[in-house]
C-alpha cells in the first residue's frame, strides 16, 4: 500500500505534462490561424476527413482590386460606396475609411450630378462607359473614364461595380496634339502667304524685265542660261542656246573692242565671270547679215 500513493502522483504528473503539451500545441495552432499562416483545417469525423478553408473566396479578388492602377469600388444601386481600393482614394484625395458609406455622385464635379442618376440606372441594365471628372478633396478635378456594371450583392440583391481610369496623361497628349495641329495650320497659312508674296514679287520682277529696253542675260555656274529678257532677244537676234559655252562667241558673233577680232572660245566676258574672274572689257556684237554693231557691257557675278 505505501507504493500506491507515489505511483498515483507520478501518473498525475505525467498527465499534467501531456495536458501542457497539448495546450501549447493548441495555442500555437490558434496563433498560426490568427496570423494567417493556416489556409485550411483537416477534421477527421465519422464521414471521413473534411477540409475547412479559413480564407474567403473573395480575398484574391480583393487583393487584385487593391493592387490595380485604376480606382475600383462596389456600391449599392443608389450609389452608396461599400468598398473602394486605395487607388480610388488617392484619386479623390481622401482615405478609404472616409469614402466608405459616402455617396458616389458626391465624388463627381457638380455639373455632372444631373447625369449621374441616369448613369446608375443604365448601369443596372447594361455595362456603361462615360467620361467625367472626379472632384478631389482640394477642390481640383481629375478627368476619368468611368466603367460601371451590375453585380450581385448578398445584402441588397443588386449593386454596381465601378472602375475609374485616370485620363490625365491621355488628355495631356490630346492637348499637345491639338496644339501641334494649330501650330501646323498657322505655319501652313504663313507659308501660303509667303508663296503668294513670292509669286507677286516674281510677277512684278518679270514685268520689269519684260519692259526693259536693255537686254539682260544671266547664266548659272554650269553655263546654262537662266534669264533672257525680250530686249536681249531683239538685240542678240537669237534666243538662249544649249550649245557649250566655248561656242557662244562664234554663235552670237562676239568681237573685241576693235570690232574686228573675234573673241576666242572660253574668253568671252561671261565665261570668264563664270570662272570667277572679273572682266571690264566691252564686247561688240555683230549680228549675222546686218551691218550693225552693238556694245555689250561687262557681266557681273550674282
Amino acid at each position: 500500500m505505501p507504493s500506491a500513493k507515489p505511483k498515483s502522483e507520478r501518473n498525475l504528473r505525467a498527465e499534467l505534462k501531456r495536458l501542457k503539451a497539448r495546450l501549447a500545441e493548441s495555442e500555437a495552432t490558434v496563433k498560426a490561424i490568427r496570423s494567417g499562416d493556416v489556409d485550411a483545417i483537416v477534421v477527421d469525423g465519422s464521414n471521413g476527413s473534411q477540409i475547412f478553408s479559413l480564407q474567403s473566396s473573395e480575398d484574391p479578388y480583393r487583393i487584385m482590386a487593391e493592387r490595380m492602377n485604376e480606382g475600383a469600388a462596389t456600391m449599392t444601386a443608389e450609389g452608396t460606396l461599400l468598398f473602394c481600393n486605395r487607388r480610388l482614394a488617392e484619386m479623390v484625395g481622401l482615405s478609404t475609411e472616409r469614402l466608405l458609406g459616402s455617396s458616389f455622385p458626391a465624388l463627381l464635379r457638380e455639373q455632372d450630378h444631373p447625369a449621374v442618376a441616369e448613369l446608375l440606372r443604365s448601369a443596372a441594365k447594361k455595362d456603361i462607359r462615360a467620361d467625367s471628372y472626379l472632384l478631389r478633396h482640394d477642390g481640383s478635378t481629375l478627368p476619368v473614364q468611368l466603367s460601371l456594371s451590375s453585380i450581385p450583392l448578398e445584402e441588397s440583391g443588386q449593386g454596381l461595380c465601378l472602375v475609374a481610369t485616370d485620363l490625365c496623361e491621355q488628355k495631356r497628349v490630346q492637348e499637345q496634339l491639338v496644339a501641334s495641329a494649330v501650330e501646323l495650320a498657322q505655319q501652313a497659312e504663313e507659308l501660303r502667304h509667303s508663296q503668294q508674296a513670292l509669286e507677286t514679287q516674281t510677277f512684278m520682277l518679270q514685268c520689269v524685265l519684260d519692259s526693259m529696253v536693255e537686254g539682260l542675260v544671266a547664266a548659272d555656274e554650269q553655263g546654262k542660261f537662266i534669264l533672257w529678257n525680250p530686249a536681249a532677244g531683239k538685240i542678240m537676234g537669237l534666243g538662249p542656246t544649249n550649245l557649250p559655252s566655248r561656242e557662244w562667241s562664234a554663235h552670237y558673233g562676239l568681237f573685241l573692242p576693235d570690232t574686228v577680232t573675234p573673241i576666242q572660245p572660253g574668253e568671252s566676258p561671261l565665261e570668264r565671270t563664270l570662272r570667277g574672274e572679273v572682266g571690264t572689257t566691252e564686247v561688240f556684237l555683230r549680228r549675222a547679215g546686218l551691218n550693225q554693231d552693238f556694245g555689250l557691257r561687262p557681266p557681273v557675278p550674282l
